[in-house]
């Protein structure tokens, strides 16, 4: 993939948001990957529940840094499942209540923050947001099957070192989302929180 098409690829996805010359644009692609941690809690009448576990996650992205200080980013990627069992009573079920929560794909769009304390190695920022398919299932005590896409702010940061001109590696934090609201339970309250922390390989154009 060459410099110019990444280039225009994440330019159009921004619709306009970063103009400069060419000159001053440095786009990139990457992947990453580590340890997430998802979150479903639901309050009601009966009772609430909390399921909060750590899983895998891992994502692709396509950015473009616009001089040090400043850049773009979209990435997409999923995690993997958590599970657990509540036993009978918990919000009222008369049987214990298998409970399963993925983000079976998310799309972040992000605009980053740079600092450079040396010719090799920065610190970032993220703030953008995170549209995201999320998936709730239980076999028995409770509803079947629930899908469904939210939108939310997102924010982190990271850190990142050159070990080569078209190349870098860093570790990173964001919180995809945070207590998002997810309207799929009558007369309840239901919301998912997502986060990930991630190691990523960079390679710029």
């Amino acid at each position: 993939m060459s410099k110019r098409i990444v280039t225009f690829l994440v330019l159009f996805l921004f619709s306009g948001a970063l103009r400069a010359e060419a000159d001053d644009l440095t786009p990139y692609v990457g992947v990453g990957g580590g340890l997430f941690g998802a979150k479903y809690s639901e309050q009601g009448a009966l009772g609430s529940l909390v399921l909060s576990k750590k899983t895998w996650g891992g994502f692709i992205k396509a950015g473009v840094d616009y001089q040090q200080y400043m850049g773009a980013e979209l990435r997409t990627g999923l995690s993997g499942s958590v599970s657990t069992v509540f036993p009978a009573g918990t919000i009222g079920s008369a049987t214990p209540i298998d409970l399963e929560i993925q983000t079976t794909n998310f799309i972040s769009y992000l605009f980053k923050f740079q600092y450079p304390v040396s010719r090799k190695f920065r610190i970032y920022g993220l703030v953008g947001g995170t549209a995201g398919r999320f998936q709730i299932a239980s076999a028995r005590g409770l509803r079947g099957a629930i899908t469904t896409w939210k939108s939310a702010f997102s924010y982190g940061g990271g850190a990142e070192y050159k070990f080569r001109s078209k190349g870098s590696i860093g570790v990173e934090w964001v919180q995809y989302w945070k207590n998002v609201p997810l309207s799929i339970v009558s007369n309840a309250t239901s919301k998912a929180s997502l986060y990930g922390a991630s190691v990523m390989v960079n390679k710029f154009f």
